[in-house]
């Protein structure tokens, strides 16, 4: 089962676990993790698994100092539609204090990349014209899936390097966007 655990470092090349590795938050799988440090403390999504027969969720947690978390409740879940099987993987950017959420969503054929919009980071209500960032048409080198996107705001433009996979290997793409909607490849 995987677990996500916690590690410290002065210089980012040495590295430390805490001791209290990893983080329980009970289930069978808890991975995927994004955290957001603002004046509250740390704010946590993650991908977790109830049961191996089970399909990805997105949860959340918050700690006041990074070590010791409280669950907060379940993010996000599988819909009726193009996430139907499974989501998984978030990527939280908190902008003009919004919290906007890009994540992978599985319906059985291809994994895409929706987007979830929050006032305070806990109700999430999801993009109404699902998925924003689509697999390429036909066999292009990312025609499978398309999932764990970085998403940053440079000025006017949002940019995500994502994950593409053809059904062979799994690459890294850049994208970009004036309106975390309408994606344009490079």
């Amino acid at each position: 089962s995987y677990k996500i655990g916690i590690a410290t470092s002065d210089d980012g090349i040495t590295w430390e676990r805490i001791k209290e590795n990893p983080i329980d938050f009970g289930r069978v799988h808890s991975f995927h993790p994004w955290v957001i440090k603002d004046k509250a403390g740390y704010r946590l999504w993650y991908s977790i698994k109830e049961s191996p027969k089970t399909g990805f969720r997105i949860g959340s947690a918050y700690s006041k100092d990074g070590i010791k978390w409280e669950i907060k409740k379940e993010a996000l879940k599988s819909n009726l539609g193009w996430d139907i099987k499974e989501v998984f993987r978030p990527v939280v950017l908190h902008d003009n204090d919004k919290y906007k959420m890009w994540y992978a969503g599985f319906y059985g054929r291809k994994t895409r990349i929706g987007l979830a919009l929050s006032n305070d980071g806990n109700k999430w209500t999801r993009y109404g014209k699902n998925p924003v960032f689509d697999a390429a048409e036909g066999s292009g080198w990312d025609g499978d899936s398309v999932f764990r996107g970085r998403v940053i705001k440079d000025e006017d433009t949002y940019k995500i390097w994502y994950s593409g996979f053809n059904g062979n290997k799994t690459r890294i793409g850049i994208a970009s966007s004036q309106n975390r909607i309408n994606w344009q490849k490079s």
